[in-house]
């Protein structure tokens, strides 16, 4: 099986049943093995933040959440009646890229973050932020359609959700999850390059930690009306209990 995530497509129309057939029988006898790793190297723009919080901050993801790693699945999906052809099974190491991602984002949130692996260097901060990537999906939906010459397409969905925690002083101060709609991409292809996926996944993170850095410094402060409290204020409670 070739290392690269080429569609197995380039068939005859006439063609599609045998060829569906044949690759069904060589993942029975093969099984799903992910051999086949995708480099993800999310690169973030700038926040619409006008000003970061005058604060550094320990930014914790544990190795447990660094190591995060999605597997595609080995099943067939059906769009507009065509079954779509395997694709050599992949995977993504979401967790390093989640990382990177959350280190680019809230560099600009706060005057400086300190990534940290544990709770025990959280205590040398007076503010720690853990995210975290709690929710993850990514699916590469092939179909032909077209007489002749038959077209390929490619349906690239996917979704992140994450959750961020403030903690001040041993106590937690301010908790949100984001979840942005799911995404989609179409374009026409004969085959799909590996840093097209990458990109596409790394993309999806990157929706969902900016949403949730946008949230974080909107509910900072006091908000106009009802008088609610920012986590800045419940932090500066926090010190003085």
């Amino acid at each position: 099986m070739e290392k690269d995530l080429t569609f197995l497509g380039g068939l005859k129309l006439s063609h599609r049943f045998k060829s569906l057939v044949a690759i069904g029988v060589i993942f029975m006898v093969t099984g799903c093995t992910y051999s086949n790793q995708v480099t993800m190297d999310p690169k973030v723009g700038k926040l619409e933040i006008t000003k970061p919080i005058p604060l550094e901050a320990g930014l914790l993801i544990t190795e447990e959440s660094k190591k995060q790693i999605f597997r595609s699945g080995p099943n067939p999906a059906f769009q507009f009646n065509y079954p779509v052809f395997f694709l050599e099974p992949y995977q993504l190491p979401i967790g390093e890229a989640f990382e990177k991602a959350a280190v680019q984002v809230f560099s600009q949130v706060f005057l400086k973050v300190h990534p940290i692996r544990s709770l025990d260097e959280a205590r040398n901060y007076p503010l720690v932020l853990e995210p975290k990537l709690t929710g993850f999906d990514f699916r590469l939906v092939y179909f032909h359609w077209g007489m002749w010459p038959p077209y390929t397409g490619v349906d690239i969905q996917g979704q992140a959700k994450v959750s961020g925690t403030l903690i001040s002083q041993g106590r937690k101060i301010w908790e949100k999850t984001i979840e942005p709609p799911l995404g989609t991409r179409y374009q026409v292809y004969t085959e799909l390059a590996k840093n097209t996926v990458g990109e596409e996944a790394s993309e999806r993170i990157i929706r969902a930690l900016q949403g949730l850095a946008l949230k974080m410094v909107e509910e900072s402060t006091v908000m106009p009306s009802p008088p609610y409290r920012g986590w800045l204020q419940e932090m500066d409670q926090s010190k003085q209990q």
